[in-house]
């Protein structure tokens, strides 16, 4: 039997929309009404935007892992910990292993789902002038080594407001 070398099958992976490596390509995703931005892997496929254009979601070509982007406003006034309180509640029955709740963001990731449907998740929610801009990361738990280094490299990316120059 013939082997490809490890190179090869990564570039063959990511290609045909597998399972990605810090090296992914990422490309700037600009939401044009709220005016944040944040970095996606460029080989996803954006999914229809809503009607309200408030962000877009991006998935693998093999469906396994989708990366969401949006902006809403702070209607209720409630700030981060407002938000933070609403993810409590979302990830009811989650193992959640960070949340941190800081003067200018909101991170939160862990576990949901169990046995082989078991996902990491990851969010990140920056709020500037009423305005919050978020980046949601869902993958499964058996790539996490390979995905862990990406999600930073997107979570690191998020700017609000008017985004990358």
């Amino acid at each position: 039997m013939k082997t490809l070398p490890i190179p090869v099958c990564l570039m063959l992976v990511v290609a045909l929309g597998g399972t990605a490596s810090a090296d992914e390509a990422l490309s700037l995703y600009r939401n044009a009404r709220f005016g944040f931005s944040v970095l996606v892997p460029k080989a996803f496929i954006a999914r229809p935007a809503p009607a309200n254009g408030d962000g877009r979601t991006f998935m693998s070509q093999d469906g396994r892992v989708e990366v969401t982007a949006w902006g809403m406003h702070d209607a209720m006034e409630g700030g981060l910990k407002g938000y933070a309180s609403l993810m409590d509640d979302e990830h009811r029955g989650d193992q959640v292993t960070l949340r941190a709740v800081k003067k200018r963001f909101f991170v939160m990731s862990g576990f949901k789902g169990k046995g082989d449907k078991r996902r990491m998740f990851y969010e990140k929610v920056l709020l500037d002038k009423g305005t919050f801009s978020g980046v949601s990361i869902v993958y499964p738990e058996a790539h996490k080594a390979a995905w862990n280094p990406v999600v930073v490299k997107i979570a690191r990316s998020l700017r609000a407001g008017k985004g990358h120059k």
